[in-house]
């Protein structure tokens, strides 16, 4: 069953989603804290809003906020904080289907790394539809190839090394036999590996395609060798999903 809102939590989810007009300064949470029933003309009118967004067999258009609607807006919440999660690493629980602080502070994040202007917290529509994007996006397969700078930030998403510690615990068991040393030597541009351990942590670290193509070739030659299922593994570690 759909989690209970309290009237104010409907109504600042109505904000932060764009429906519906608020008084309080732009980029200032709380958006609100009108607890009266949502009759009034100017929720109602919300409410019709969002519900003409997102008609269908389930979802009436009538201005009043049922178990329908309250159902679809805990959807879209979910839908919204999930994206999040993945665009801007928010960290925002399942259990928080509320348009709280923590929602807020993420679409300003996702704002301002759209370049937004005056970044408000509010996930209308059309930004919605760029989240969306930049979600399937970051969803993609990962190019073990930009794994290094500037996307390689340890301090900042410290995730990003625990990842490849993983990656290369993986390679080092006898599902990969061979294929860290060929890596290696491949790296280094050898003719024959010297057997000289590498860190998939360093090859992040110094990792430089244009100026030593070999590193490319060598990430290109690791990535055809893993299984897809490890390689979807990896990317959900190094991007903290």
């Amino acid at each position: 069953m759909p989690r209970d809102y309290t009237n104010v939590e409907v109504r600042s989810i109505l904000i932060g989603l764009g429906y519906l007009p608020t008084s309080a300064s732009p980029g200032v949470f709380p958006f609100t804290t009108d607890n009266r029933s949502l009759t009034g003309s100017a929720t109602a009118k919300a409410i019709r809003s969002f519900q003409e967004q997102y008609k269908g067999p389930n979802l009436v258009v009538d201005g009043i906020y049922g178990n329908q609607t309250k159902a679809k807006l805990q959807e879209v919440m979910k839908i919204l904080q999930d994206q999040l999660n993945i665009v801007v690493q928010a960290g925002i629980l399942p259990d928080q289907p509320f348009y709280g602080p923590q929602t807020f502070n993420a679409v300003k994040a996702f704002q301002s790394k759209i370049n937004v202007p005056n970044p408000n917290g509010i996930a209308n529509y059309n930004l919605r539809v760029a989240l969306n994007q930049a979600a399937t996006d970051n969803l993609q397969p990962i190019l073990l190839t930009n794994i290094g700078k500037p996307n390689y930030a340890p301090l900042k998403f410290p995730y990003q090394d625990q990842a490849l510690i993983w990656l290369q615990n993986r390679l080092t068991s006898a599902d990969y036999p061979g294929i860290l040393t060929e890596f290696a030597r491949l790296f280094r541009n050898q003719t024959t590996a010297d057997n000289q351990p590498i860190k998939l942590t360093d090859v992040a670290a110094f990792l430089d395609g244009k100026k030593f193509p070999h590193q490319e070739k060598a990430l290109k030659y690791l990535q055809a060798q893993l299984a897809s299922n490890d390689l979807t593994e990896f990317a959900k570690r190094w991007r903290n999903q």
